[in-house]
């Protein structure tokens, strides 16, 4: 409140009202100036018009959604009297019957909204649950309306469910929380639930402009554009976010207009295209480049954990591009990171983005917890930086995979590693490194073809590749029952892992080039190798002489040298 001391009427200052802000001043009046809830809004409107209203709503979203909205426009669409003081219920009120404006003036008295936050115990609702007998005063429904719902305690839900299940005709309870997890299903499952969605960019966007020309404020797209994405979803948040905007602007300059730059500045964003120069340095090793980038970043005040998540949203968005360039997230951005976003999202490969992800993801939690966040945001960058002059990880793997199929030394060592990390600047943004063979020719592809006549070679082929589970198994666990090349015919002891047979299998067609017939009966089959051998070493005549030695002794294991 503002009081000019050099206004005086009959003694008494000027009263001057308070300024509303954004959110108060533009919240909807109706069901049709909703925006984002579509469905939410057809449903409540059908349910009004055919007199089919529940005894209860709960409406469950985050912040900025629009449930304390659409739960006082509930009350006044059942309470409205229309202009001649004879209408019924109505999903289009008036808006101008002593009903509705009561309502929207917060001052009728038939319709209750409790903080539950404020008032969280049994007794609070005992006393609210009292006056649930007596019929309206003026209107022609009760409403309470209880916002953070689930802040109540569990006394006060269980003292509620009787009056919830079956409430009086005039009576209609509307809740609305941010968690409805907290809220027990015997709340829940007496009333009709509403999720409400968060509001998409281009709603949010055409929101803001259409409230700026009300306004008579200059505001450019671009900016709103920025607004929209930081609002996630909120209107509510974006036109707080729209009212400090307006606030710094000149309002004695008819021309003055408010950019990207200007919204950055105010909310302490950084700038768009640093933060594309600041990833592009980064992404080519330029790291002397890259560093400048930070410190002119944060000599400009900005803070170095919205810078990590600057570019931690930048990275998402150039994937999205990447994946969906037709994505509202995209087409709704500035010409300028239009083009240039196409460009870097072509030039990238999707391993590459996603390594940057998963890198910045983690740095910025080291970051929150740093004692140094400014030098902690440099290394972040700097292992970045060198990390994206190692090798493929995937492309190391195929390279050893075909040197020891064939036999020769893999092209990559740990000194061609340390070779890449010595000096990253000036590297290409992107590294394709050669395919040796593709895909399908090294799976079918080996450098032999061994004959494979019995399961004795198998086991010897299996050792020879290091196979040795695969070894293991073959030994103690099969009985064979048919082994011919390209088919095997085999009974498993109990307790063989599942995923053997699929191993075996797999290995048999890399090593082969063809695909094997590996059958698992349920009965026959031979001796295993492990129990031919003790049988074996049992008639070796120093072993045999010990056995008759001891009698009852047995081998039970062998071990060779």
């Amino acid at each position: 409140m503002v009081f000019d001391m050099s206004e005086v009427q009959d003694g008494s200052p000027v009263k001057y009202n308070s300024y509303k802000g954004l959110a108060r001043k533009y919240r909807p009046a109706k069901f049709s100036e909703l925006i984002g809830q579509g469905a939410v809004v057809a449903t409540l409107s059908s349910a009004i018009e055919s007199e089919r209203v529940a005894q209860a709503y709960i409406l469950t979203g985050i912040r900025g959604t629009g449930k304390t909205t659409i739960a006082r426009l509930i009350a006044r669409a059942l309470n409205c009297v229309g202009p001649d003081g004879f209408g019924q219920p109505t999903a289009s009120p008036c808006g101008i019957c002593d009903q509705c404006e009561a309502i929207a003036n917060d001052r009728h008295v038939d319709v209750l909204e409790v903080d539950a936050a404020s008032r969280t115990g049994v007794d609070d609702m005992r006393e609210l649950l009292t006056s649930v007998r007596y019929l309206p005063t003026s209107g022609r429904f009760k409403v309470y309306i209880i916002d953070e719902v689930h802040m109540l305690s569990n006394q006060a839900f269980n003292s509620l469910l009787k009056t919830l299940e079956e409430p009086p005709s005039h009576v209609k309870f509307v809740f609305a929380t941010t968690e409805i997890r907290k809220i027990p299903m015997t709340v829940v499952s007496r009333c009709q639930r509403f999720d409400l969605r968060r509001i998409g960019l281009t709603a949010l966007q055409k929101l803001f402009s259409t409230i700026c020309e009300k306004e008579n404020v200059k505001v450019t797209d671009g900016a709103l554009s920025v607004i929209a994405q930081i609002s996630e979803g909120s209107a509510r948040d974006g036109l707080s976010i729209l009212d400090r905007v307006i606030s710094q602007m000149d309002h004695n300059d008819p021309s003055c207009s408010t950019d990207v730059h200007a919204v950055q500045k105010v909310l302490g964003l950084a700038d768009r295209s640093y933060t594309f120069n600041l990833l592009e340095n980064v992404l080519q090793g330029n790291v002397k480049a890259a560093l400048n980038n930070v410190d002119e970043q944060f000599t400009s005040g900005i803070d170095p954990i919205i810078l990590l998540k600057d570019l931690l949203e930048l990275t998402h968005w150039l994937v999205r591009t990447k994946v969906s360039p037709d994505d509202d997230a995209f087409l709704l951005a500035a010409e300028t990171d239009r083009v240039k976003g196409k460009v870097m999202a072509e030039a990238l490969s999707m391993t590459v983005l996603s390594m940057t992800w998963q890198m910045l993801l983690k740095g910025l939690k080291e970051a929150e917890m740093a004692p140094l966040p400014v030098q902690a945001v440099e290394m972040i960058i700097i292992r970045i930086a060198y990390l994206s002059e190692l090798p493929n990880p995937s492309d190391v793997l195929a390279d050893i995979k075909l040197a020891k199929d064939s036999g020769k030394s893999s092209d990559f060592s740990p000194a061609k590693a340390q070779t890449a990390v010595q000096d990253p600047v000036g590297s290409d943004m992107v590294k394709v490194r050669p395919n040796p063979l593709p895909p399908d020719v090294k799976a079918t592809a080996p450098a032999s073809n061994p004959s494979l006549a019995s399961i004795t070679e198998l086991v010897d082929l299996c050792k020879s590749h290091k196979e040795m589970g695969l070894s293991g198994q073959l030994i103690n666990n099969v009985h064979i029952v048919d082994f011919e090349y390209g088919k095997i015919d085999m009974r498993l002891k109990p307790g063989t892992p599942t995923e053997f047979v699929k191993k075996l299998s797999h290995f048999v067609r890399e090593q082969t080039g063809i695909n094997w017939r590996i059958r698992v009966a349920e009965e026959g089959g031979g001796p295993t190798i492990h129990e031919t051998s003790l049988d074996t070493a049992s008639v070796e005549p120093t072993v045999k002489s010990i056995l008759e030695s001891f009698p009852g002794a047995k081998v039970q294991k062998i071990r060779q040298s």
